[in-house]
């Protein structure tokens, strides 16, 4: 799986056969726009963001990702941490490539 974080913390991740694009934060069933992201753990395959946003006050959103995944057809956003109803990501397209 491979992470990218544009710079203005929207999140790409790629699967073997799944594309999650242009994801942002979502907390309280709103998404949340004018956000700031800071990468606290970056490692190969273990990734930790907070965001922070106006909307939130002195708040901020956190996002734990793993890459394990128990086979390439799992898509990426099961390995997302478990979130509260009406929290998680909200993704601006979902591309998927099949296999002959």
């Amino acid at each position: 799986m491979k992470l990218t974080i544009d710079p203005c913390g929207t999140l790409d991740i790629e699967a073997s056969n799944i594309y999650l694009r242009g994801g942002y934060p979502v907390m309280n069933s709103m998404i949340l726009k004018d956000i700031q992201m800071e990468i606290v753990l970056q490692e190969p395959d273990h990734q930790i963001l907070q965001y922070r946003s106006s909307a939130l006050g002195n708040g901020m959103f956190g996002l734990e990702i793993h890459h394990h995944l128990p086979s390439p057809l799992t898509p990426p956003y099961g390995a997302l941490r478990s979130l509260p109803l009406g929290e998680g990501l909200a993704m601006k397209a979902l591309e998927s490539i099949l296999y002959d």
